[in-house]
């Protein structure tokens, strides 16, 4: 979400406190609500129904666990993802409020547990029934080796039995074996005659362009090229870096990879992503199916990073000249040595040919003000990173609001009890306040350089 300079926006409250147990006579419900001292922006809107579509899911999990004993593993990547279908299906047939109380913006979901069950049963039955086709479509393809078919097919089983709510499927005319397991199976043995090879494990370029020279990669299987599959390219802290898919021949091209802002030398790996089946948005890997297999399904790629240059303009101004800021804080000594060491750039020698122009200018307002109360300290101002050379020019912003409160002394030691000492309020320590503040500007920097 992002806030305008003058922050109309105040505080986002997501309902809470419900007890270790419900009592779901009562309908199941989702709220969350936004102060606001004017009228709401889609942004927060949007963010205002996520977050009560979120707190929906909260309720769901907990009214399947306790009424229906049905346990969902939301720690486990594919199922989460999945159990979402279920939290719409139940939200499309939920009471959905938008509206004003008091100072508050409100979004509501809530639907009674008779007409949850009613989804329920129809979910499962949809689900139950996708199992069993695509496990149909499974079965023919391995009876005639069409590896394709075998792949989506047995992606698509795991995928529905794992949707399926209730106790596990069983192969049809089989009731000692799970579709999940069988199906696992499968697709194990499918993987492990994978063979990946490319034309060149190095892969070169300046972060925010496309990559110089990029390599091919093919994918076979049995010797034969395997076209469709979903590749996910990502580094180190799992972060995303590329996706692309197998064309006819079974060949990749990393031509639309655009090379991430990270350190010379840095492994990318590059890895079918199951998910791709469904939504191109998603990244579940071969261990977010469950399985485990012989050989590592994989193939690495070293990049050499191009350390792009940077010129930084840092403005921070602090109206109250009884605030003292440290000297390094103050002239971006701080920001210029993150910029180097973290995000691996270079400072340019000529300001005017530097690759990016990295923009802070914020100001620092403190309980001294009167516009805040005592103890309260606030950041605000924005990031701006233009990257002139890329194509096309792009520039970014991150706008900074930050607001922080400092209570009060902690309890002097003395022997006195407890309850006869009493808190007192505090100004700002300031060197706290600019630690976090910088963290801040960090956090701010590094989103813009996600996106370019």
């Amino acid at each position: 979400m992002k806030l305008s300079r003058y922050c109309t926006f105040v505080s986002l409250i997501i309902v809470t406190g419900f007890s270790s147990r419900f009592a779901f006579d009562d309908a199941i419900s989702g709220t969350a609500k936004i102060k606001l001292s004017g009228t709401p922006t889609e942004d927060q809107i949007a963010k205002c129904k996520s977050d009560a579509r979120a707190r929906f899911r909260m309720q769901l999990l907990v009214w399947l666990d306790q009424e229906k004993d049905i346990k969902v593993d939301t720690t486990d990547r594919l199922t989460a993802l999945l159990f979402w279908s279920f939290v719409d299906s139940c939200i499309n047939r939920a009471k959905a409020t938008q509206e004003f109380r008091g100072s508050y913006w409100t979004c509501a979901y809530s639907i009674p547990p008779e007409s949850v069950n009613a989804v329920l049963t129809s979910y499962n039955d949809r689900v139950e029934l996708l199992a069993t086709h695509s496990w149909e479509r499974l079965t023919n393809a391995i009876t005639q080796k069409n590896y394709e078919e075998i792949y989506y097919q047995s992606v698509e089983v795991i995928a529905h039995a794992s949707e399926y709510l209730e106790k596990a499927l069983t192969v049809p005319g089989d009731s000692a074996k799970t579709l999940i397991d069988t199906a696992r199976s499968e697709l194990k043995s499918f993987l492990e005659k994978l063979t990946m090879t490319s034309s060149d494990q190095l892969i070169s370029g300046k972060p925010g362009m496309p990559v110089a020279a990029p390599p091919t990669m093919t994918v076979t299987i049995d010797g034969h090229p395997f076209s469709g599959l979903g590749m996910t390219g990502f580094i180190p802290g799992g972060r995303d870096v590329w996706n692309g898919a197998a064309d006819h021949n079974g060949e990749i091209s990393f031509e639309n990879l655009v090379m991430p802002f990270a350190k010379n030398g840095t492994l990318m790996y590059v890895t079918p992503n199951l998910g791709q089946v469904f939504d191109n948005q998603w990244h579940v890997g071969v261990k977010d199916f469950g399985i485990e297999t012989a050989k590592e399904v994989h193939q690495g790629f070293f990049l050499k990073i191009d350390r792009p240059t940077f010129s930084l303009t840092f403005e921070i101004s602090d109206p109250d000249p009884a605030d003292t800021l440290s000297k390094e804080f103050i002239s971006g000594g701080l920001m210029k040595k993150f910029l180097v060491d973290s995000c691996w750039l270079d400072p340019s020698v000529d300001s005017t040919k530097s690759d990016l122009a990295i923009s802070v200018k914020c100001q620092i307002v403190s309980a001294n003000s009167e516009a805040l109360d005592a103890g309260e300290a606030r950041l605000e101002g924005s990031v701006t990173v233009q990257a002139p050379r890329l194509s096309p020019p792009r520039t970014e912003t991150e706008l900074i609001y930050f607001e922080k409160k400092y209570n009060q002394n902690p309890y002097e030691t003395s022997n006195r009890r407890r309850s006869d000492q009493i808190p007192q309020m505090v100004s700002v320590p300031l060197g706290d306040f600019v630690w976090d503040a910088n963290v801040k500007l960090r956090e701010a920097v590094w989103k813009i350089m996600s996106r370019l």
